[in-house]
């Protein structure tokens, strides 16, 4: 949090320079409600994104391009402004999204790594249940037997199917830990050769933000098609990938 109250006080100094200009004052407030917003609701933190974006490209604008007031002229205002002195939309960032959802299912890294991965899960859970079943039998072995048994049998094969069920315990946390942390180095893996590739791929391109649409579990309502660049991106890491493997 300290870096944040370092940010609110900055912004609190930049508040006092730019004071004079009315649009300014209004990007400025838009920021401090998004920066707030944006930690009550991280629901919604893509589209506060933007807006703090926008907030602090407009601020920047105004500031280098508006003429100063002198001491005989009246400050500038926003309705002093030509109407093509003002930024846009196009000025301000060119933005694109891919729909993860498509990217997924046909992406082939991420289709043979989860596969690999389930079939690890299928064989530990294999594993673990053949040894729980070994376990009961043992126990219902020693049941059945139990009444001919001695009392220091009895000692001896109960503190055994306790160790043995203890040690079962320990060892199905041990590799469920292993395989969970192998599932998160390789979700990190894919993400990273995602974000690998569109950097590559936005080099000669105006993109400079790429969304993820995930329906519905996504901060993006709504977006026009020419904005989907899924297929290109998709078509580029299934070949970098298929180059790869060679």
């Amino acid at each position: 949090m300290a870096w944040f109250v370092k940010w609110i006080i900055s912004l609190s100094h930049a508040a006092i320079h730019l004071k004079k200009s009315i649009f300014a004052a209004f990007a400025l407030d838009l920021l401090f409600f998004s920066l707030i917003k944006s930690f009550l609701m991280k629901n919604l933190s893509i589209v506060l994104n933007v807006v703090l974006l926008i907030a602090v490209i407009i601020l920047y604008i105004l500031h280098f391009r508006q003429p100063q007031p002198t001491s005989s002229s009246k400050p500038v205002t926003i309705l002093d402004m030509k109407k093509d002195t003002l930024p846009t939309i196009t000025d301000i960032a060119q933005i694109a999204y891919v729909n993860t959802d498509t990217l997924m299912a046909n992406y082939a890294y991420y289709k043979t790594t989860e596969q690999l991965m389930k079939s690890k899960r299928q064989k530990l859970e294999q594993e673990i249940n053949g040894r729980g079943r070994a376990l009961q039998n043992e126990l219902v072995a020693y049941q059945q037997k139990r009444n001919s048994m001695t009392v220091e049998e009895i000692q001896q094969a109960e503190q055994l199917l306790t160790r043995k069920d203890a040690e079962l315990q320990q060892y199905s946390n041990k590799v469920s830990t292993e395989l969970a942390k192998e599932e998160q180095a390789k979700t990190d893996e894919l993400l990273q050769k995602i974000s690998d590739y569109l950097k590559k791929y936005t080099q000669d391109k105006p993109y400079k933000y790429v969304f993820a649409y995930t329906k519905g579990a996504s901060a993006i309502l709504y977006a026009q098609e020419n904005l989907d660049i899924t297929a290109d991106v998709l078509k580029g890491l299934n070949e970098e990938y298929k180059a790869n493997k060679k």
